[in-house]
């Protein structure tokens, strides 16, 4: 799931489903055939991989039409993982062990190895950071030309990751915990925010609040000022997504055919 154009949009069977910001009611659905990977906003669009396909999509938010296709020249997406918009480009981790930057406006590629087969990808604070769940590490990455500027240490089967606050925060599936990394590559803090391993999931920022997405329970709360655990919210519902701003945190569940949103105001 993700915030844009002020509606939530989340993947299914069909596309990209557009959700009223204020009520959830569903509105327009923007088709797509097999998107296996998390979604992101930048740019002034909402990216999508089309994994089947081989593409990446552009979706304008204030007219929920597709702005662009753009192909990842024989490369597909890997399941399980993100996209990442920002730092110069729309970065996808292909299951070729690759990183690719497509831009934004032309839709022009550069390939750049990775040292392992990652998972995540998000861009921000001058870097761009992949996730390498095997090794259980994070790759910070040079946008400008693909080098990895180090090798951060996380916590076991890194998967998904968000950027608030000044921090990277990395959720390891393997002990339910959060790894906080500064913009400078250096960890500043483990955060225990499950009691079990956590299958799927994912996590996000906003309204100054990480949100992870674990399987103990729907979603967990940690105060990014102080990285302190608040609490964990709703019934275990399997693996979802999980996406919010400074008004309300969007959260949905594989096995269950609803969206719960949870206000913040």
């Amino acid at each position: 799931m993700q915030l844009a154009g002020g509606s939530a949009w989340i993947a299914v069977d069909q596309g990209v489903q557009q959700l009223d910001g204020a009520t959830g009611a569903p509105k327009t659905l923007v088709p797509a055939s097999a998107i296996c990977t998390a979604i992101d906003v930048g740019f002034d669009r909402l990216w999508v991989a089309d994994c089947d396909a081989g593409t990446v999509i552009g979706i304008d938010p204030k007219t929920a039409r597709v702005a662009a296709t753009y192909s990842l020249k024989g490369l597909h997406a890997v399941e399980e993982g993100s996209l990442g918009a920002g730092e110069g480009g729309v970065w996808v981790v292909t299951s070729a062990s690759s990183l690719v930057r497509v831009d934004p406006s032309t839709g022009a590629t550069k390939v750049y190895p990775l040292p392992g087969f990652a998972a995540g990808v998000r861009a921000g604070l001058g870097s761009v950071w992949v996730t390498v769940p095997s090794a259980g590490q994070v790759l910070r990455i040079d946008p400008k030309d693909g080098s990895v500027i180090s090798t951060i240490t996380a916590g076991p089967e890194p998967r998904f990751l968000t950027i608030g606050s000044g921090s990277v925060w990395v959720q390891n599936n393997g002990d339910g915990s959060v790894t906080r990394i500064g913009a400078d590559g250096v960890v500043k803090d483990t955060i225990r925010v499950s009691t079990a391993a956590v299958d799927g999931g994912d996590i996000a920022f906003g309204g100054g609040f990480v949100w992870p997405r674990i399987s103990a329970a729907l979603i967990a709360k940690v105060d990014a000022a102080t990285g302190r655990l608040i609490g964990s919210y709703g019934p275990s519902s399997g693996s979802g997504s999980v996406t919010a701003d400074g008004r309300a945190v969007w959260v949905s569940a594989h096995d269950i055919p609803a969206v719960w949103r949870l206000p913040l105001d």
